[in-house]
């Protein structure tokens, strides 16, 4: 039984505004732009967290594998890790949103917090995964800088504290009736 009607517009909008986040840090995960190299103002390579695309003479896109002794091999695990974590959270808080508006029986307090704190959790870690990137893999790969895949995956984020916002404020609203 589906009791949406009775969720407040907080936590519907909480519902979109995380859908949203799991969208863009999703398209910044996947894709190939996290860096960008350019000469003469042409990308010539980029890489996201995945592959690498060199455009100036093959076209080809190869698996971006730092290993070993490579100095960014423990910083390119350590951000897949978060992203990758960050992006199984926004699932699952989309996810649980969407529950607690068809189940009045999961807005209770304890799962907005669960909610709430999913939410966050996966904003800093996107952020520790951007901090990390940004501060090791791009510096030390010149002449180099920060692509539209990162950005989007800073939106993500910025999003998903949104949605934690908006889960709160839904959240503290008038309280489900409970049985007696």
């Amino acid at each position: 039984m589906c009791s949406c009607g009775t969720a407040s517009i907080f936590l519907k909008l909480a519902f979109l505004v995380s859908g949203l986040a799991l969208l863009f840090h999703g398209i910044g995960y996947t894709t190939n732009s996290w860096r960008a190299s350019k000469v003469n103002g042409a990308v010539v390579g980029e890489e996201g967290l995945w592959k690498r695309c060199e455009y100036l003479i093959s076209h080809a896109c190869l698996s971006n594998e730092y290993t070993g002794s490579h100095r960014n091999a423990d910083e390119i695990r350590s951000v897949r890790a978060f992203a990758t974590i960050s992006f199984i959270m926004l699932i699952a808080v989309t996810v649980a949103i969407f529950v607690s508006l068809c189940i009045e029986f999961f807005r209770k307090k304890l799962f907005i917090f669960l909610e709430m704190g999913t939410a966050i959790a996966a904003g800093v870690l996107i952020i520790l995964a951007v901090i990390i990137y940004g501060s090791t893999i791009i510096p030390a790969n010149p002449p180099s800088a920060a692509s539209w895949s990162l950005a989007l995956s800073i939106v993500g984020a910025a999003l998903a504290f949104a949605t934690a916002v908006l889960v709160a404020v839904g959240g503290c609203g008038k309280a489900p009736t409970e049985a007696k």
